[in-house]
């Protein structure tokens, strides 16, 4: 639920203010599609995390979020933001490097960091004791 409300949000946002400044069509659809993978990677990101790192000994939620667990998703977010960021717009921006590589490899990242955590945190799961 997350996923899809940050995802909703988000590229409803980016669309918005997208069409204010006449964005061509396909700029503006590869920043939804961007948006949405990163509204996706980061929901799965915040779970796996929260399943390998759980704190069931805590009352205050607030205090869970600060926790180890807490502020590691926090950073890999963030390092994670930023390197898509730096993938996918960076180089269309700049003309650097061609953009077959760079999605490419911005895809890679999103498969990367979407899938380790959940898979990781099945096992996890799995191996669970309460």
């Amino acid at each position: 639920m997350s996923c899809l409300g940050s995802m909703a949000i988000t590229t409803s946002l980016l669309l918005v203010s997208g069409l204010l400044p006449y964005l061509p069509g396909p700029r503006l659809a590869f920043c939804a599609a961007a948006s949405a993978l990163m509204s996706a990677t980061l929901s799965g990101l915040a779970v796996g995390r929260g399943a390998l790192f759980p704190n069931f000994k805590e009352d205050n939620p607030s205090r869970i979020v600060s926790g180890f667990g807490g502020t590691l998703c926090l950073v890999v977010g963030f390092a994670y933001i930023a390197s898509f960021v730096a993938l996918t717009a960076v180089p269309d921006i700049r003309r650097v490097a061609p953009s077959s590589i760079t999605l490419s490899a911005g895809t890679f990242l999103f498969l990367a960091v979407l899938l380790f955590p959940l898979l990781t945190a099945l096992r996890r799961v799995k191996t669970l004791e309460i």
